[in-house]
């Protein structure tokens, strides 16, 4: 069944805080696990919701505007905006509320403004999840946090707890069924990532 945000945190044994916006600052300055949702509410999850991610065409088209390197299976088709659209579509879990699951050991704070801060196209200061930057208003989704004092093990505890609970339906419309990560995560454990396809992102 679907993941709630309160199921990821439970199986890593914290939190969650109550949530702040995207692109609001978040109060911790100690290492932890974050995870970025489409509501609210942490007992929440998509079962009721199936809806497909409105990504932003002018936003994709300004990453391949920015990026000139990027191809798409090859290294010689370059894609136009649209095509780059659908092909990221094909690994939307449409029944799932949470968009993507992060850990820092340093500082929660900071790590959150790196996010917010790195376009799609940059490299620095975080390109992990740069997928969620595609999504039309991005800066509404929510935020859930909790320190931690073993990030990296309950970021490996809460991915592995989402790809556990993809439902069999969704798991099977997907391009990588295989791979059943958060719309953002783009890879887990290290080493295994989404096979998508498209070649020199510049994000992770």
């Amino acid at each position: 069944m679907p993941s709630s945000v309160r199921d990821l945190f439970d199986s890593a044994g914290v939190g969650p805080q109550r949530p702040i916006r995207f692109c609001e600052m978040l109060p911790s300055q100690s290492g932890g696990v974050y995870v970025v949702s489409l509501v609210s509410e942490s007992q929440e999850d998509g079962s009721k919701r199936c809806f497909a991610p409105q990504l932003s065409e002018e936003l994709i088209a300004e990453w391949l505007r920015m990026n000139p390197r990027l191809r798409l299976d090859t290294g010689d088709h370059r894609p136009k905006a649209a095509e780059l659209r659908e092909r990221m579509e094909a690994f939307w879990l449409p029944d799932e509320v949470v968009l993507y699951v992060g850990q820092t050991s340093s500082s929660l704070g900071k790590r959150l403004r790196q996010y917010q801060r790195t376009k799609p196209w940059e490299r620095r200061p975080h390109a992990g999840g740069c997928w969620l930057k595609l999504v039309e208003d991005y800066c509404n989704t929510f935020v859930f946090w909790d320190e931690h004092d073993d990030p990296k093990a309950a970021e490996g505890k809460m991915l592995g707890r989402f790809v556990e609970r993809v439902s069999r339906r969704t798991r099977e419309r997907l391009r990588d069924p295989d791979r059943p990560f958060p719309f953002a995560n783009l890879e887990y454990p290290k080493g295994n990532r989404k096979a998508h396809g498209i070649l020199q992102p510049h994000c992770e």
